[in-house]
């Protein structure tokens, strides 16, 4: 799968599979080479691309008691992306 955006609240994925919405489904997300989390999410909408056979798909992270560690390793990467980019110009 493709992830479109991320926040600390979801991550939104472009999927080849059809997925039922609250399904409770386990994430492994590769930030980068270095940074791979793991975490519980839950199905809050799914759409199907138009001219396509895959979906865009909403998912919610689960606040577990896993969940406090991704959460600040996701912040983290998003602040590092984000000062990369203004370094950059973007």
């Amino acid at each position: 799968s493709l992830s479109c955006d991320i926040s600390e609240g979801g991550i939104r994925l472009n999927i080849a599979q059809f997925l039922p919405l609250n399904a409770e489904i386990l994430l492994q997300i590769k930030l980068n080479p270095e940074w791979i989390v793991e975490c519980r999410a839950r199905v809050m909408w799914i759409q199907r691309i138009p001219f396509s056979e895959r979906y865009q798909v909403g998912l919610e992270f689960i606040k577990d008691e896993d969940f406090i560690h991704t959460s600040h390793k996701i912040q983290d990467w998003i602040q590092l992306t984000q000062r990369n980019q203004s370094l950059k110009g973007v």
